[in-house]
């Protein structure tokens, strides 16, 4: 399911809609277990505070292109890291994979 304003270059066997709550509710739903939200940033802010879970690869290095960020989950409130991976480089980028619990929504 790909939220997106321009479906022309979208590869065959995609469904599209036109917003994360339209997507939402194609998946399932609010309670369907393990959706995936693969961005982009709009994407995120508008579904992040209905995730219970995030797994969340943390790059370590600068990367002068970028333009779009996650939000910093470190800084807003009812989330908790659960679990933290070791350190990682692979050419020359250095991250991390972390999973973030969301306290409000866990149970």
């Amino acid at each position: 399911i790909i939220v997106t304003r321009d479906p022309s270059l979208l590869p065959d066997g995609t469904e599209v809609v036109s917003s994360p709550e339209k997507a939402l509710a194609r998946a399932g739903g609010p309670e369907a277990e393990n959706l995936w939200i693969i961005g982009g940033g709009s994407i995120y802010a508008a579904l992040l505070s209905r995730c219970r879970r995030v797994y969340l690869t943390r790059v370590e290095t600068r990367v002068q292109e970028s333009d779009t960020f996650f939000p910093n989950l470190d800084k807003l409130p009812n989330w908790e890291v659960a679990s933290e991976g070791e350190p990682m480089e692979e050419d020359g980028m250095k991250f991390r994979f972390l999973e973030y619990v969301n306290t409000k929504l866990a149970g």
